[in-house]
């Protein structure tokens, strides 16, 4: 006999019932391994017993393994607070209760935290920080005098920008181990011609953005690149903090050359990342292969201590990303559209830079941006929930930074009022 829909409806109520009873059920049960290791190690130590040869000699798992259960254990209260608002927000918990599900957990509410409290200040202080007369005015003729610290720009509480050489700003304005991660796009070095060819007139003629020409790529020797890359590699180390790391972009023109000083300065290197831009402009000399990837370097302050957040790039949803998977180690490719830029002539998208943050940035914590153009950096850090520094020389692409970050939380305020 055919159940009613109001039949059918008390069985599945009845079953995500249970289902939560079970689930919470092995909760306890791994949080019951650590309060059992606590009380046995005290046991152990009171006889004079070594504890770790105990373990290795009398219990079926290693000492490592049972510590890492001690942590759920002795945050069981936040815990419990942590799943029902995992409940209540719909936080994707459908695999399997395991001991790193349960970390995970906390660390997501512990970044949906931090990230609510930084957008709540950032919105109380909108009114105050949007206004340009609130703002401490850049003008070209103060770049005259570099060796002088310049006064730093607070966009927001947590959104800063340093104006002024990169090197000298850092030495001047940022605390040795203070920064978590530091994200660098630097001069590509490109060497294109000065001299204007009918590429020039075709893409001037159909509306095309100009051959990328800026002043401040050109070098007058590759000695002079490395000595400038190797001043702000320095200064950019000592700014990290022990468990911090640093990505830098690049190409072929460049990234060699970056690569070689940071084995030659004994700077850990974790991957070369191949970003993919399908939607990249052709080469319209037609005398080369179509430029789709740009390289990232993943460099590390420790090379054992750095950190990594693996469970998130692995359970994160990339979409449109072929070789990010959810459920997969993420790998060394990464699929990502160019978006255009707010003004500035290299733009890059912001979904990179979070990805950045996705690998090593935590909660809270604190963002470089070095060679900043119009800040997408900034931006990765108010998504990710955390404060950013920005450093950029040209006072033009200040405005930009400040144009993007009182966009982005306009729309955010907006959607809120929604």
């Amino acid at each position: 006999m055919a159940r009613t829909i109001v039949q059918t409806r008390a069985l599945l109520l009845r079953s995500i019932r249970l289902a939560n009873h079970t689930e919470i059920t092995l909760y306890r049960h791994l949080r019951d391994i650590g309060r059992y290791w606590v009380e046995q190690k005290a046991q152990i130590a009171a006889k004079g017993l070594n504890i770790r040869d105990y373990a290795k000699q009398r219990l079926p798992r290693s000492y490592s393994w049972l510590e890492k259960h001690v942590k759920l254990h002795r945050n069981w209260p936040q815990f419990i607070d942590d799943l029902k608002w995992a409940h209540s927000i719909s936080y994707p918990t459908n695999h399997r209760p395991t001991l790193d599900t349960a970390y995970d957990l906390m660390d997501e509410r512990i970044r949906f935290d931090t990230l609510s409290r930084s957008r709540k200040q950032d919105f109380n202080a909108l009114s105050t920080y949007s206004s340009p007369t609130n703002v401490v005015p850049i003008r070209s003729n103060t770049l005259a005098g570099l060796a002088k610290p310049l006064v730093p720009i607070q966009l927001t509480p947590t959104t800063q920008v340093l104006c002024g050489d990169a090197t000298k700003m850092m030495r001047q304005h940022v605390a040795t181990g203070s920064i978590d991660v530091a994200i660098v796009d630097p001069p590509y070095f490109l060497r294109t011609s000065d001299c204007e060819s009918v590429i020039d007139y075709f893409l001037d003629k159909n509306g095309n953005k100009p051959r990328f020409r800026e002043g401040w790529d050109k070098f007058p020797s590759i000695d002079a690149y490395e000595e400038f890359c190797s001043s702000w590699i320095d200064e950019a180390m000592r700014c990290l903090a022990p468990d911090g790391s640093m990505f830098i972009f690049g190409v072929f023109t460049n990234i060699g050359l970056i690569n070689r000083l940071l084995q030659i300065k004994d700077i850990w290197i974790n991957n070369h990342i191949a970003w993919i831009k399908r939607n990249s402009r052709p080469h319209l000399a037609t005398r080369r292969l179509k430029p789709t990837h740009e390289t990232i370097i993943w460099a590390a302050k420790t090379r054992g201590g750095y950190r990594y957040n693996y469970k998130r790039c692995k359970m994160t949803d990339y979409h449109n990303d072929y070789f990010s998977e959810r459920g997969r180690q993420m790998g060394d490719t990464w699929d990502i559209l160019t978006r255009p830029g707010n003004g500035h002539p290299s733009p890059k998208p912001v979904a990179v830079l979070e990805r950045c943050l996705d690998v090593a940035g935590t909660p809270g914590g604190t963002l470089l941006e070095i060679f900043a153009g119009g800040g997408p950096g900034a931006l990765a850090a108010m998504k990710w929930g955390m404060t950013s520094i920005s450093i950029e020389r040209k006072p033009e692409y200040v405005d930009l930074i400040r144009e993007a970050v009182n966009k982005e939380l306009a729309q955010d305020l907006s959607e809120a009022a929604d």
